[in-house]
């Protein structure tokens, strides 16, 4: 439930002297980020507690906010080391860009139904986030009362690339310096557990931070790529020296899922994905990928069988991985796509002139696809109602997921294809 607003908020608001800007802290002490603040009561007493560290609250909500600046109204001294933002997490980037040491995520919303994963402060939207916000290597820190929500963000957070600093199902019977917010006070005095989670990344791991670097690789790579194919040339290739490309694994993934992460390629963008599967575009055409997290998990392999009305049908065995590639001629002269290959499939519909090119971008998708085998273990071994019909399974033809001519019909409508590079990072 909502606070209700205080009849003199906005003279609160406009006359507090927190309000964080530009050149509030003049130091050059690290900042500690709390997204979602509340009433104050944590970030006060941290900042209180530790002089000698920049503290910032962020609380998208005037009417709650407004508690927390009485509260600082009412000591006798500023804390000269607290700032406060009245702003939507959303923007957080417009304000402190490459300047944040530690992110505290106390309390968040767990936003319990499925439709709104994408709203957790832990959800891959929300990580990509705070790629932006860090200076360093990344440091969150989160505490919670929700079961639920305290699993899910391992987990995100795990795929991510964090590794684990410190865990703890009772936080309350640990020795962890980590000040009460008021919810948690009130809460914990029930007997409800506290979680805690302290996780952390190094700077390199991340591509925002390889980017300068990683942009000189891409630039050279396709200015290999042209002297050896050019725009021309890949059009003249031979369908089997497309699929030859597979054993030139890159080995730079640029978009991480839950339990898996894989390249993808320059001009191409996801406009839409959810656990296992991902709709992709390029300049021109749909791709839709499908990861079929429990045939990896059971290591089965597939039976090629050729298609004999296919324009072209191969199997494809390379590195230990086996899959297939068909390509189907259509009533209205364009071709069908499927290629298989890593407990993965892509289905794109194109022109004759474009097979090669589509092929091209499915290989580098497939090739360097990597699975999180700790995640997937996780998943499997824990038996989700809900996990064996959400994934799909790239071995059964009947599959209704697989139907791309009903899909690419309507979603044609709901997905704009525009002529944008992912640039490694969103």
């Amino acid at each position: 439930m909502r606070m209700r607003k205080p009849k003199d908020m906005d003279e609160i608001i406009k006359d507090c002297p927190y309000f964080y800007n530009e050149n509030y802290f003049n130091n050059d002490n690290k900042i500690c980020l709390e997204i979602g603040m509340g009433k104050g009561d944590f970030i006060i007493k941290i900042a209180q507690d530790n002089p000698n560290t920049n503290y910032i609250g962020i609380e998208k909500y005037s009417s709650v906010i407004c508690h927390a600046i009485k509260k600082l109204s009412l000591l006798e001294n500023k804390i000269t080391n607290l700032a406060l933002l009245n702003i939507d997490v959303q923007n957080i980037s417009d304000y402190l860009y490459n300047k944040v040491d530690t992110i505290y995520l106390n309390f968040s919303d767990p936003w319990p139904k499925k439709r709104n994963i994408k709203r957790r402060l832990t959800s891959l939207e929300f990580l990509k986030l705070y790629d932006n916000l860090f200076k360093g290597d990344f440091h969150i820190i989160l505490k919670t009362d929700n079961d639920s929500f305290f699993e899910f963000s391992k987990e995100s957070l795990l795929s991510y690339g964090y590794k684990i600093v410190k865990e703890s199902c009772d936080l309350h019977k640990e020795n962890i310096y980590s000040p009460e917010t008021e919810y948690e006070h009130k809460f914990s005095s029930l007997g409800v557990k506290i979680k805690y989670l302290e996780v952390f990344k190094e700077k390199w791991y991340n591509m925002k931070y390889k980017e300068s670097n990683m942009k000189k690789k891409i630039i050279l790579f396709l200015i290999i790529a042209f002297l050896t194919f050019g725009c021309t040339n890949v059009k003249k290739m031979s369908i089997d020296s497309v699929l030859n490309e597979i054993a030139n694994k890159a080995g730079k993934q640029n978009e991480f899922n839950s339990a898996f992460k894989f390249y993808l390629p320059n001009g191409m963008k996801i406009v839409k994905y959810d656990s296992y599967n991902e709709v992709l575009s390029s300049e021109k055409y749909i791709y839709y990928l499908y990861v079929d997290i429990i045939n990896y998990y059971e290591k089965n392999i597939y039976e090629y069988v050729p298609c004999s009305e296919c324009f072209y049908s191969k199997k494809i065995d390379y590195d230990n991985k086996n899959g297939y590639v068909n390509i189907i001629l259509q009533k209205n002269n364009k071709y069908l796509i499927e290629i298989m290959y890593n407990y993965a499939k892509i289905e794109v519909m194109v022109d004759y002139d474009d097979i090669n090119l589509a092929l091209l971008n499915s290989v580098s998708i497939l090739r360097d696809l990597e699975y999180n085998d700790m995640i997937i273990e996780s998943l499997v071994s824990n038996k989700s109602k809900n996990f064996t019909e959400e994934t799909y399974n790239i071995f059964k033809k009947d599959n209704k997921d697989s139907n791309y001519l009903d899909k690419v019909t309507s979603d044609e409508d709901n997905f704009e294809i525009t002529n944008k590079d992912t640039d490694l990072v969103d």
